[in-house]
């Protein structure tokens, strides 16, 4: 991941920016991209931002679901547009072959990150 002067990103240090920024409520913070260290990007289609530094990119529509957000807290969403750095995702699929600093972060749980790595081919399976 780079920054806006396209530096490889320190992973540990956006994972601390990542997991404060799902961890500071909206309604408390005035502004949780500053507080967290985050640059604004402009969407393509829904009125929120996105963060600058990222590969990709998913903007999306919450498709109301009142029994699953209130029970489990979990949401349901229609992309509707995606974009994504042609250095690591082209034809449909992630590039095995991209840069260290061009690989992603995700979150497991508990503030518990990892960084992805190598591909593994699967076989093709016979018959």
């Amino acid at each position: 991941i780079l920054d806006h002067n396209r530096r490889p990103r320190n992973f540990r240090a956006l994972a601390d920016a990542t997991y404060a920024a799902g961890s500071l409520s909206g309604a408390q913070q005035a502004d949780k991209f500053a507080a967290c260290g985050l640059r604004r990007l402009e969407a393509q289609c829904i009125d929120a931002p996105l963060v600058d530094g990222c590969v990709a990119w998913l903007e999306c529509r919450v498709i109301a679901e009142p029994h699953h957000q209130q029970a489990y807290d979990l949401f349901v969403a229609e992309v509707v547009a995606a974009q994504a750095d042609e250095r690591v995702f082209a034809g449909g699929r992630w590039l095995a072959d991209a840069p260290a600093g061009l690989r992603t972060l995700h979150h497991q749980a508990g503030g518990a990150f990892f960084v992805a790595g190598e591909t593994v081919q699967a076989a093709r399976p016979r018959g």
